[in-house]
């Protein structure tokens, strides 16, 4: 019981997290100005992350996740968590700054190209991750 409850909360916080950054990223999107090509990539990982997730918690909430998939779904649902919290902090410092710096800041994607592409990957593979757990939760 305690581990469901602990990925139900795993569940929910990542997926207010992913809405968040999703949030900020659009922010950014619609201010820079050259904004790379894998940005498109990115944003439809970060939209299939979310869309993925509401699946999974709605799985949770209906309480019909495998026992024996929760501790590698609870593992992985925490390990995504802070890589997309290290990718809110990135995004959020940029808009932290004084009014001025601010938009100077913002008109400069806050991650490198390799960086980015790096996120999309990160993002694809939790993607696969989480779609592979309902797969086999659903069956």
């Amino acid at each position: 019981m305690a581990e469901v409850l602990g990925i139900v909360s795993g569940a929910a916080g990542l997926l207010s997290l992913a809405i968040e950054v999703t949030k900020l990223s659009y922010t950014y999107i619609a201010s820079v100005r050259g904004a790379p090509k894998s940005l498109t990539s990115y944003i439809g990982e970060l939209a299939t992350l979310t869309s993925v997730l509401l699946q999974l918690d709605d799985l949770i909430q209906a309480r019909k996740v495998n026992s024996q998939n929760s501790q590698i779904l609870s593992k992985a649902l925490n390990d995504c968590k802070q890589e997309v919290e290290h990718l809110k902090a990135k995004l959020e410092r940029k808009v932290s700054y004084g009014r001025i710096k601010a938009k100077v800041a913002a008109l400069a994607w806050p991650l490198s190209e390799s960086e980015l592409q790096d996120k999309v990957n990160m993002l694809h593979r939790y993607n696969g991750i989480f779609s592979s757990a309902l797969q086999a939760d659903s069956l």
